[in-house]
Order: C-alpha cells, then structure tokens, then sequence
C-alpha cells in the first residue's frame, strides 16, 4: 500500500514538473515572438521630398499622416528619409540642377523602394530628373492641386507615379464665408509672387469670378509685403480676404506663408478666409478646409501598396474628398462675432478658449447648489425655531393659564374653607357650647335633686358635647387657619407643630430663622398648607416618633424644611409621589413662583423642602 501511493506520488511531481516546463517554454516563446515578428518584416526605404523649406507648417502635417501609417503597419520595417528642397525660395535653373545632382549622389544606388513627392515643385523636380536620382522607384505625391495632377498623365512620370489630388474647394470657401458676412461689399484676393503662389491665386480666382457682377473683386497680388500690409490696413468693415499663398512678394523677398498672414491679420479689419488646414491658428477664420494631415496619410497608404508588390500605373490617382475638415479657429470666430450655431453640424474647433463659465462651470453650480441647500436649511430652521418659539410661547402661556386656573381654584378653595370654617365656627361650635351648657345646667340641677338617677350619663353626655365642640373648632382652625392672620407665619406654624404633637402623639421639633413678621398672604398661606399636608403624610406613611420643621429666611428666599427619619420610599418610578396631596404642595408652591422639592430612600425617611422667592420688608 505504501508502495503504490509513493509511486502515485512521484508521477504526480512528474507531471507537475512537465506542466510547469511546458509553461515556462510559453512564456519564452510569446516574449521573444514580437522580436520574431519584426526580424520576419520587410525593410523598405521611403524618400519623402518636401517642395519647400523645413519651417513651412504644411511639411509638419504631412510628415505627422505618413509617419502614423507607417509605424502602424505590420507588414514592413520602414526606414524614412527625408529632404527639404527649398524650392519656393531658390527657383533657378542652376539652383535645381545642383540639387538634382546632391539627390543622385546620397540615393542613386541607396536602394530607394518608394518616393513621396510633396506638392508640385518637388514633382517638377521629380519629372526632369528622377531618372538620374532615383531610377525605378515608384512615386507617390500628394498636396498637388487638380489641374496639375491631370497633366501629370501625360508627364515623363507617366506608368511609374499615383497619388493623392488636392482637390479645389474654393467655391466652398467662398460661399460659406458669404453665409457669414452676407453684407460683404468687397472680396480681396491675397497671394505672393511665387509659382506656386501665382497657381494657387488663379484657382481662387476663377470661384470668385462669378460674384463680380454683385460683389467687388480685387487683387493683391505679385505686390511688395509693405503695398499689400498698406491695403489691408485701409479695407473698409465690410471686405472679406482670402489668403491663397505667399511665399514671395513682388520684390523677391521670401516668406514663410504662416508668418506672411498672421502680420496681414493683426493689420486687418475684415475677416481672413483660406483653402488650408495648415493656415489654420495664423489668422484665418476656418471653413471647409484641405488637410495636409489627412493627404498624407493617404499618400502613405497608396506607398504601402506600391511597397507590397503593386505598380503605380495599376493605381488610380485619388480624387482627394476625403481630404477636408470642417474646422474653425475659435478666436477668429469670437474676434468677428460669428456665432456657433451658424457652422456646420459636425465642425471642429481650435484654440477653444474657454469662457469664465466653461472653466468654472462644476464650481458654480455646485456653489449654487450648496448655497441653495444652504438656503433651504436656513429657511427650514428658521421655520422650526418659530414654530419652536410659537410652541414654547404657547407652552409659557398654558403654564401661565394653568398657574392661573391653578390660583383660581386655590383662592377658591380657600374661600370655600374659610366659609365653612365660619360657619362650624360661628354656627356649629356655638350651638355645641350652648347644649353643653345647657347640659352643665341640667347636672347642676340633678346634683341639688334628691333624686340622681341618671347623672352620670348627664355628665358623660356634657364632656362629650365639650370634646365635640373642641373637636369642631380645631377642624375649623385646620379648615381656615385664622390663627395666620391674628399671630403670623412662625406662631402659626409653630401651634400647628404642638397640636400635631399632641394629636398624633409624635414630636415635632419646630426651628424658625429670621423670618420677618409680615409675609404676604398667599405665601404664608402656602407655607401654612405644605405643613399641614407634609405633617399629614408623617402621620399617615412614615411611622416614626419624631418629626423636624425648620423655616429660614436668608433674605432673599424663605425655604420650609419637613424631614423625619421613618420608612421612607423610592422616588424614581414611584407614582405615589405624583399623589394629590403632593400634587397640592407642587401646585401651591409654584403658585407663587417657588421651588418644591421631595427626597426619600427606603428606611432613611423623607424630606420635603419648598423655597419661595420673598424681598425683604422694611423693618
């Protein structure tokens, strides 16, 4: 059995270590398989001839279309050289020759595969002496204008050469810039001096020749810089210009064409209009414009076709269309006040500058928004304190109305007793001792009476009319305590505390601390009754022999203090301390704006304490 699972175990490993070597070949063969797969592509050698000199924008565009299709293709490896012929500045025979002669020398025998010529001066180079510089190798052009590119069919380079026309748009151009000046009084044709300048002129001419019946056309061409400079300056507000190329102006003085027109249109007073992408950001206000960037890129993927195999005269050349943007500068549309809405559907914008609202846009509606909310909290609060205010004013004003209604049925009270303590007093007590005398009358006769039978019930029946009668008039001292009114609060309290002691056989210990002789009514009257109620309740819960009253004066608040060391009880969640005797004292006391207060733990007793506000008399 051990046998088998140690042999079960190691073709375990054994497959595990095989799995893991299988991987690990994997994963060197995908590391080194992009490396394989460019070792695998093609080289091939393009020659790139830009017409004009290196600073030229439109050379930029180009070289940025060709260069992304190239290094996305994933059939060869593509060495690119490039040449800058300068030849808008340097036109001369002898000038051409030698330059032809520098290209024969660097890539007669280099091995060329494909030539891209760029506009038409390099073409024309191309056409006298490709032969010498390049023998063989297929051509490709691009930026050429139409009317060159069909006379390009029956050139030298004829069977050996496709490319990319740069198709003429200038109706276009022209007729949207109307739409957007449609008050245009005057058209100014601007262009150099130069061949390419001269054909590029005659193209933008031959559209605006069918506005002149309507529309002023004038040229300013083949003139020096400063003439034309002068003429711009003095267009009037309604003029439109079209820039078709200024490489050199009439006195043989070479321009980069960006530089030549953003000088022109820091003079101008009318909107400056254009053909070319690569015048774009320069002055010109936009439109349906020729993209460098996108000739190039088709230029490149005709290149990749001739460079896989096919011939150039199996190729048709390309009509161009698809080689415009619409495209504005966002500057120029703000400085002339073209707005927005008027350009075409899909149009593209550059040197966007974004107004205080695009840039702070998310800041200001999230503060509006949080001042906002700001403003509803606010508003809310606002309404919960009244409405808190509103409550707490009606809750003074219940507490007013109770303490009032609560006054009302004091006084009330206190009225009701002091007339039934009147009449057991005046009436009940009065009559009991006139019986009781009239009984002392009747013992007297029976004591002179031989005859004394029933004298002792006599007797019996005058103490009890006697006790009854005493009975009677300390229910009407308890009732309505006169006693308040003829001796004062101390005296008062103090004969309360010693027929307590007396009646209930528990002795109270009555203290009295500067009080002063007069305290108002309602407040002694209040004392008067919380003692009498606290008394009772010793008498009735606490079970003990000994009682303390104690009432002080300190010259602002005058406190009663009721304490006895009996049973006692909890006062948290008892409901017997909201019974209606403790009630009343809570009622009286607050009546006249004091303070009540019950303590009491089982087995240690109970203290009762009401302190009430009472200003010092004048002695």
């Amino acid at each position: 059995m051990n046998r088998a699972l140690r042999y079960h175990g190691d073709s375990c490993c054994n497959l595990l270590y095989t799995a893991a070597a299988f991987i690990f070949i994997l994963v060197l063969a995908f590391s080194f398989l992009p490396a394989f797969a460019a070792e695998s592509k093609q080289e091939k050698k393009v020659l790139i001839l830009y017409s004009h000199s290196r600073e030229i924008p439109a050379n930029d565009l180009v070289h940025a279309g060709i260069h992304s299709v190239f290094e996305n293709n994933d059939r060869f490896a593509i060495t690119i050289h490039t040449q800058y012929l300068d030849l808008s500045r340097f036109r001369s025979l002898a000038y051409r020759s030698a330059l032809a002669n520098l290209l024969r020398m660097k890539y007669h025998n280099f091995g060329i595969d494909l030539v891209i010529a760029v506009d038409r001066p390099a073409l024309d180079l191309l056409e006298d002496y490709s032969k010498q510089i390049v023998p063989g190798s297929g051509i490709v052009f691009c930026a050429v204008l139409n009317s060159y590119a069909e006379r390009l069919q029956n050139s030298r380079l004829h069977g050996n050469i496709t490319g990319v026309v740069m198709p003429v748009n200038a109706d276009n151009v022209i007729s949207s810039a109307l739409r957007l000046r449609p008050s245009t009084r005057l058209i100014v044709l601007i262009a150099g001096a130069s061949e390419t300048d001269r054909y590029r002129e005659a193209v933008m001419f031959r559209a605006l020749e069918k506005y002149a019946g309507s529309i002023e056309i004038r040229r300013l061409s083949g003139l020096p810089m400063q003439d034309v400079a002068r003429a711009v300056a003095e267009l009037p507000a309604d003029s439109l210009i079209f820039f078709a190329a200024f490489f050199v102006d009439g006195t043989g003085k070479s321009f980069v064409p960006r530089d030549a027109l953003r000088n022109l249109a820091k003079l101008s007073k009318a909107p400056i209009f254009g053909i070319s992408e690569s015048h774009l950001g320069f002055g010109i206000v936009g439109g349906r414009l020729f993209s460098y960037t996108l000739q190039g890129e088709r230029a490149a993927k005709l290149g990749l076709r001739i460079l896989g195999g096919e011939s150039p005269a199996s190729i048709p050349f390309e009509d161009g269309e698809n080689t415009y943007l619409d495209i504005y500068d966002w500057r120029e549309l703000k400085r002339w006040g073209i707005k927005k809405k008027d350009l075409p559907e899909k149009s593209v914008f550059k040197y966007y500058q974004p107004t205080g609202w695009d840039i702070y846009k998310w800041h200001i509606i999230a503060f509006a928004a949080f001042s906002i909310l700001e403003t509803l909290l606010i508003i809310a609060l606002a309404t919960s304190l009244r409405k808190r205010r509103q409550a707490e004013a009606a809750l003074l004003q219940n507490q007013m109305d109770l303490r009032n209604l609560t006054g009302r049925l004091i006084f009330s009270q206190e009225e009701l007793l002091r007339r039934i303590s009147r009449e057991i007093h005046d009436d009940l007590t009065q009559r009991l001792a006139l019986v009781a005398i009239v009984a002392g009358k009747l013992e007297l006769q029976l004591g002179d009476s031989p005859n004394s039978a029933g004298m002792s019930e006599v007797v019996e029946i005058k103490n009890q009319l006697i006790g009854i009668a005493n009975d009677f008039h300390a229910l009407s001292r308890q009732i309505h305590p006169s006693i308040l009114d003829d001796l004062g609060l101390v005296k008062a309290m103090e004969s309360e505390c010693s027929i307590f002691s007396k009646r209930r056989n528990i002795s109270v210990h009555f203290e009295a601390a500067k009080v002063p002789d007069a305290v108002p009514k309602d407040i002694a009257l209040c004392l008067y009754r919380v003692l009498q109620e606290g008394l009772r309740n010793i008498a009735k819960h606490a079970n003990v022999k000994v009682a303390f009253v104690a009432l002080h004066y300190d010259g602002h608040n005058i406190s009663l203090s009721i304490r006895d060391k009996g049973t006692g009880f909890m006062v948290a969640g008892r409901s017997e301390i909201h019974g209606v005797g403790i009630a009343s004292m809570r009622e009286r006391v607050q009546y006249v704006k004091g303070e009540f207060a019950i303590s009491s733990e089982p087995g240690e007793g109970t203290a009762i304490e009401a302190i009430i506000p009472l200003e010092r008399r004048p002695e």
